[in-house]
C-alpha cells in the first residue's frame, strides 16, 4: 500500500479543495465574531455589545433591503448563460445597487432621528448604517463570481484580509474612545468599506463591460425579486429575535443573547463552506444527470455537518467560558439550543439548492415567510415573560418549521431531482436526539473530566453510526496495514 499524500488527495477532489478554501475564508469572515468576542466582551458591557449587534443586523437588512436583492442572481445567470455577456450583466446590476444605496444613504442622514426611534439605535450611528452595507455587497458580488469562476483561493485570501484588518481597526479605534466604544467597530465598518470595496472592484474589473442594458435588469429581477421576502425572512429568523429582546427587554438581554448566537455561529461557519463548496459540483452533476453521485456526495456532506454540529453543541459553552467575560456567561445554557436551530437550517439548504435550480423561488419565499412569520408570532408572546430562553427556542421552532416545509414543497411541487427524504431524515433524528443527551450534561453539574469524556464517548458513538461503512473501511485498511 502506498503512502498517502493529502495534497495529492485535496487536489484531485475538487470538491474538497474548494470545501478547504472555503472553510478557511468563512473561518476568517464569521470568525471575526468568536476571535473578537473576548476582546469585545471585555471592553463592552452587554448593553454596548447589544447596540452593535443591532446595528450590524441593520446594515445587513440594508445590503440586501436597499439593493433589492440584486446580487442574487448573478452568479444564477453565470451557470445558467455562461460568458457570453455576463460582464455587461455584471456592470448594469452594479451600476443599479449602488445607486439605490445611494439614495437611502441620503435618505437616512436626513432623518436620522425618525429612524434611530424606529430600530432602537443611538441617533449618531444611522448614518453609518449604508457606508457599512457597502462592504457586504461588494464582497457579494465578489463572492457571486468568483464562486462561478471556481476562484476559491482568492475569495479565502480576500476574507482573510478583509476580517483581519477590520479586527484590528475595530480595537485601536476602540482603545481611543473613553465613551460610547461601540462606535470603534462602527467606523471601522466604514474604513474597510473604502478600502476593501475599492480592493473588490479592481478585481472584478476584468468581469466588467460598461454597458448598461435593460434586459439584463429584467433577469436580474425575474430571480431576485421573488426571493426578496425569502432573504428578509432569513434576516427575520437571524436577528429580529436580537431586535425585539433590545426593544421589549433591554439592550443587555440582546447582547447576552448575541453572545450566545455568535458561539453557535460557528456552526454557520463550517456549513456554509461546505455548502459554497458543493454550488459548482451540484449545477454540474444535476445538468448532466448524475443523480446517484449526486445523492451520495449531498448525504455525505449532510453527515460531516451534522457530526460537526454534534462537536459544538458538546463543546461549546466551554468555547464561550473561555472566550466570553463572566457578565456573559449567563448565555452558556442557550448555546446549545441556537446551535440546533442552525443545524436545522443547513437542512432547509439541501432542498432550497434544488429550488435556485429550479428558478421556482416563490417555493423558498412560501417556506421562509412561513417560519419567520411563526418566529415574529412566538417571540412577541414569549419574549416578554420569558426574555432570551424564548428566543433561543422560538429560533429553533422557526428554523425547523422551516427545513420540513422546503423538504415538503420541493417534493411535492417540483420535477426536478432532490434528496428523498429516507436519504436524509434518519440522520436529522441521530442528530436531534444526540444534541438533547449533550445538552442535557449541562444540567448535570458533573466535573469538566468527567463532562468531556462522557461527551467525547458520545460523538465517538454517534460517528459510528454516522458513518459506520466509513469506519468499517478505515478498520480494514488499518488491519490490512499491520
Amino acid at each position: 500500500m502506498g503512502k498517502f499524500d493529502i495534497r495529492k488527495y485535496v487536489a484531485a477532489n475538487e470538491t474538497l479543495g474548494h470545501t478547504i478554501n472555503y472553510l478557511i475564508n468563512s473561518f476568517a469572515r464569521k470568525g471575526l465574531r468568536l476571535i473578537s468576542i473576548p476582546v469585545f466582551t471585555y471592553l463592552l458591557t452587554p448593553a454596548d455589545y447589544g447596540v452593535l449587534n443591532i446595528f450590524t443586523a441593520n446594515v445587513e437588512l440594508a445590503a440586501i433591503l436597499f439593493t433589492l436583492n440584486g446580487t442574487v442572481g448573478v452568479g444564477r445567470y453565470y451557470f445558467e448563460e455562461g460568458k457570453q455577456d455576463f460582464n455587461t450583466l455584471l456592470f448594469t446590476s452594479m451600476v443599479f445597487s449602488f445607486s439605490l444605496l445611494a439614495i437611502f444613504g441620503i435618505v437616512l442622514s436626513w432623518q436620522g432621528n425618525f429612524f434611530a426611534e424606529l430600530i432602537d439605535l443611538p441617533e449618531g450611528t444611522i448614518k453609518y448604517i449604508v457606508p457599512a452595507a457597502v462592504l457586504i455587497v461588494m464582497s457579494n458580488y465578489l463572492l457571486a463570481v468568483f464562486r462561478a469562476a471556481g476562484r476559491s483561493r482568492e475569495i479565502r485570501n480576500f476574507g482573510i484580509q478583509k476580517t483581519y484588518v477590520q479586527f484590528i481597526l475595530s480595537v485601536l479605534i476602540m482603545l481611543l474612545l473613553s465613551s460610547e466604544i461601540y462606535y470603534g467597530r462602527i467606523w471601522s465598518f466604514t474604513l474597510a468599506a473604502l478600502i476593501f470595496g475599492g480592493i473588490a472592484l479592481r478585481k472584478l474589473w476584468m468581469y466588467i463591460e460598461p454597458k448598461f442594458q435593460a434586459k439584463h435588469l429584467i433577469y436580474l429581477f425575474s430571480y431576485s425579486l421573488p426571493l426578496l421576502p425569502a432573504y428578509l425572512g432569513t434576516l427575520v429568523l437571524s436577528y429580529f429575535d436580537r431586535m425585539m429582546l433590545n426593544s421589549m427587554v433591554s439592550e443587555e438581554s440582546a447582547g447576552l443573547y448575541s453572545f450566545a448566537y455568535n458561539i453557535a455561529g460557528l456552526q454557520y461557519m463550517v456549513s456554509n463552506a461546505v455548502m459554497n463548496a458543493w454550488v459548482p459540483k451540484y449545477y454540474k452533476q444535476m445538468n448532466t444527470g448524475n443523480y446517484k453521485a449526486l445523492d451520495q456526495q449531498g448525504v455525505r456532506l449532510f453527515k460531516i455537518i451534522g457530526l460537526a454540529t454534534l462537536a459544538l453543541v458538546a463543546f461549546g459553552q466551554y468555547i464561550g467560558i473561555v472566550l466570553g467575560s463572566k457578565s456573559f456567561h449567563e448565555a452558556l445554557s442557550i448555546i446549545p439550543v441556537v446551535i440546533m436551530g442552525q443545524f436545522f437550517m443547513t437542512f432547509s439548504v439541501l432542498y432550497k439548492n434544488s429550488i435556485s435550480f429550479s428558478k421556482k423561488t416563490i417555493l423558498s419565499t412560501i417556506a421562509i415567510l412561513s417560519s419567520a412569520i411563526l418566529n415574529i408570532g412566538l417571540n412577541y408572546i414569549l419574549i416578554p415573560k420569558y426574555g432570551m430562553i424564548a428566543a433561543a427556542w422560538t429560533t429553533f421552532a422557526a428554523y425547523g418549521m422551516q427545513a420540513f416545509i422546503m423538504m415538503f414543497v420541493v417534493r411535492k411541487f417540483l420535477k426536478v431531482h432532490s434528496l428523498a427524504p429516507k436519504m436524509v431524515l434518519p440522520s436529522v433524528a441521530y442528530v436531534v436526539l444526540t444534541a438533547a443527551v449533550l445538552g442535557g450534561f449541562y444540567f448535570l453539574n458533573l466535573s469538566y473530566i468527567l463532562d468531556i469524556l462522557f461527551k467525547t464517548l458520545v460523538l465517538i458513538g454517534i460517528s459510528t453510526i454516522l458513518f459506520k461503512h466509513k469506519v468499517y473501511s478505515i478498520l480494514k485498511q488499518f488491519k490490512s496495514s499491520k
